[in-house]
């Protein structure tokens, strides 16, 4: 066991070492905006404990600190991080980071993952990276320069305003890839106060085209109706990349039209039919039709020429009607809902099974990804910070955390569902063994044995 402790030990101390570049860290060069008299920690050590403390589930400043003096010393040799840091050198350091470099940060995390052939696109047909928002932090008091400004009015029961509340929220977009099994981060760029997610998203796009010019990390993109339109789609075409998105009201024109090439009845038979799948209290069935006659349609403003392919996809909600379980519950329909999908897939690409996977796989980013960073990682419930840019910079750390934990975070190999599905250890679970493994006292023949002080990555 402590052999295993020690292994892990090195793999983290390993992530923190860039692979194209020999002997150079993740955190090296860092801008240090701090004035030159009264340094005694230098930025990249103080980056490093808190990117280790949240890996051990330390979340506030105050733990972090405590961290530093319960980790052992042969992991804070390797990690190149001191006993003793007080937590108002994490918050001012924090403050004056600028935001761009733990951004290139992340993405040269993922990268350094790859290149070490440990991120395999095993979910999907094709590497997919898919695009949302997410609110990061909200409170009474401004907590950045991009947090946007919104004013509630309070009502009584007769409709008169009472009184009105300031709100303040931080807006992210950010891009997971969801074709691997980890589900990591790759992305995140903040939305500024007077801009929409389509805004956010064509500049994160922009950089992300630069940075993965040979379309290893992704070459498909999928993001919901409210960020689908004609200039988004277009760029990403002209990258050499595919979209994938719902067909809602904001394109009437489009939906229109897919709505009236079919509407699925009760009866009809499908391309594919999937099996049940449960959700909650709900067991779900989803059937999809597609279609290549809609290439290249033209509507009142646009000729969609990227255009390739609508699909149809109706999901059917089943709840028991008795007490049984699994395989012996009875189930009867509880309603019936129809998504369209637009995307510049060619026809005949993949088969009808694969689509459905590609347009299930968008929610893949809220319940494996902004689900978990909500709930244990409370990144909404927690204490922000209105100093600088402290919390947007710890929200960048926050994800290269979980990114970090996520690709050791394994599944469980004797519990398996009912349906025979592999159950995933809880994130309690990979917490404590980063905190213990993190912790651990090493004696000195593993330490020699296991080479865990060798300064090559």
């Amino acid at each position: 066991m402590i052999r295993q402790r020690a292994r892990l030990v090195k793999w983290v101390r390993r992530s923190f070492f860039l692979p194209w570049a020999t002997g150079c860290r993740l955190f090296d060069d860092l801008t240090d905006n701090r004035a030159r008299r009264g340094r005694r920690h230098t930025v990249e050590s103080v980056v490093t404990m808190v990117l280790l403390a949240l890996c051990m589930g330390k979340f506030s400043l105050m733990r972090m600190e405590d961290a530093c003096q319960e980790m052992g010393s042969v992991v804070r040799r390797m990690c190149g991080v001191v006993g003793r840091i007080s937590d108002n050198t994490f918050g001012r350091i924090l403050a004056r980071l600028r935001w761009q470099e733990l951004q290139l940060r992340l993405w040269w995390q993922v990268r350094a993952f790859r290149e070490r052939k440990q991120l395999e696109h095993d979910c999907l047909p094709i590497p997919t990276l898919a695009l949302d928002g997410k609110t990061a932090a909200s409170g009474t008091k401004k907590m950045s320069r991009f947090a946007k400004r919104q004013v509630h009015e309070d009502k009584d029961d007769s409709g008169e305003v009472t009184g009105t509340r300031t709100y303040y929220n931080l807006h992210l977009m950010r891009a997971v890839l969801t074709s691997c099994r980890q589900k990591l981060c790759v992305w995140q760029h903040p939305v500024r106060s007077k801009a929409n997610e389509i805004t956010g998203a064509k500049t994160m796009l922009r950089q992300l085209f630069k940075l993965d010019k040979g379309m290893h990390l992704f070459q498909l993109v999928t993001f919901d109706a409210m960020m689908m339109g004609y200039p988004l789609t277009l760029m990403i075409s002209k990258a050499g990349r595919h979209w994938l998105s719902v067909l809602k009201d904001n394109q009437p024109d489009l939906l229109a039209a897919a709505q009236s090439w079919y509407r699925p009845m009760p009866d009809g038979i499908a391309e594919y039919t999937s099996g049940s799948v449960k959700d909650h209290h709900f067991r779900k069935v989803y059937r999809i039709w597609r279609t290549g006659h809609m290439a290249g349609w033209v509507t009142r403003e646009h000729t969609w020429m990227h255009l390739q392919q609508v699909w149809c996809v109706e999901v059917i909600r089943y709840v028991r009607a008795d007490n049984g379980r699994g395989k012996k519950a009875k189930l009867v329909e509880h309603d019936r809902t129809v998504r369209y999908c637009a995307t510049s897939l060619p026809v005949g690409q993949f088969s009808a099974a694969q689509c459905l996977e590609l347009v299930l796989s968008h929610w893949a980013i809220e319940d494996d990804c902004f689900n978990a960073v909500d709930v244990m990682w409370e990144e909404d419930t927690h204490k922000h910070f209105t100093t600088g840019e402290a919390t947007l910079n710890l929200s960048f750390l926050r994800m290269m955390a979980y990114n970090l934990v996520q690709m050791k975070r394994r599944k469980k190999e004797k519990t398996k569902t009912w349906d025979g599905k592999s159950v995933w250890e809880t994130w309690d679970t990979t917490f404590s063994r980063f905190l213990v493994t993190l912790q651990q006292y090493y004696p000195a023949q593993i330490v020699e044995q296991e080479r865990m002080l060798q300064t090559n990555n």
